[in-house]
């Protein structure tokens, strides 16, 4: 005899046959677990972006990014930001070491990680940046070391204006004592999931310019800059 739970699961199978949803768009999509629905694929290849210039006056020598945030790419993001799912972690990995190519990478040294605050940390289990860049820097054959630290828990981005996503991460990020000579003459790429306004960007790249790199470099899974009119 079949027990409940497998009498529940096939009651489930004859009703919702296949049950995972998309990370791009939230459709059941007939697989057997979560992942990209092929539409959501097609909207991404449209919406590949490769180099783009590094934000004016920063000290970003060149940046990348795999796809505009509109779209599927912004809820990939979240999901994997706020969601935990990090069985996107490979393939998100993987589209920002494919962008990073366009790059200088026969140069760089180390791949490092936009950094979470242990507090934060604490709470969300994994810092998904670093998640990202450990990916990537496999996929390059580089060497991934947590360079930097936050030196306080600022506020989240997210619910901040342009102007006040500046102000809130001056001098929060820092080169962490054991590396400084490490950093020293080196090139650097920095990963993050997302790039907006580019104040984390921008900041992470002064604290290792002011330790000493010679050049860093930024890629992101997607870019979210907002179009200036006028």
């Amino acid at each position: 005899m079949m027990d409940m739970g497998a009498i529940r699961e096939a009651i489930l199978n004859l009703i919702y046959p296949r049950r995972a949803t998309c990370m791009g768009c939230g459709d059941m999509i007939g697989l057997d677990r979560d992942d990209i629905c092929d539409e959501c694929r097609m909207k991404l290849a449209k919406n590949w972006i490769g180099l783009k210039p590094a934000p004016k006056n920063s000290r970003i020598d060149g940046a990348a990014y795999a796809y505009g945030y509109h779209g599927p790419a912004g809820r990939i993001v979240r999901n994997l930001k706020y969601r935990g799912a990090w069985l996107l972690a490979e393939e998100m990995g993987a589209e920002i070491a494919r962008a990073a190519m366009l790059l200088r990478i026969e140069n760089i040294c180390y791949v490092t990680a936009v950094p979470m605050h242990p507090k934060r940390l604490r709470q969300r289990g994994k810092n998904h940046a670093q998640v990202l860049a450990e990916v990537v820097a496999e996929l390059l054959g580089l060497e991934y070391v947590e360079l930097l630290y936050r030196t306080r828990n600022a506020r989240q981005q997210a619910r901040l204006g342009p102007e006040e996503r500046k102000k809130n991460l001056h001098g929060v990020f820092a080169v962490r004592e054991e590396y400084m000579e490490l950093v020293k003459g080196a090139e650097v790429l920095i990963i993050d999931d997302v790039f907006t306004t580019g104040a984390t960007a921008v900041n992470c790249a002064k604290a290792l310019k002011d330790a000493g790199a010679d050049r860093v470099y930024f890629a992101a899974y997607a870019n979210g800059e907002r179009k200036k009119h006028g």
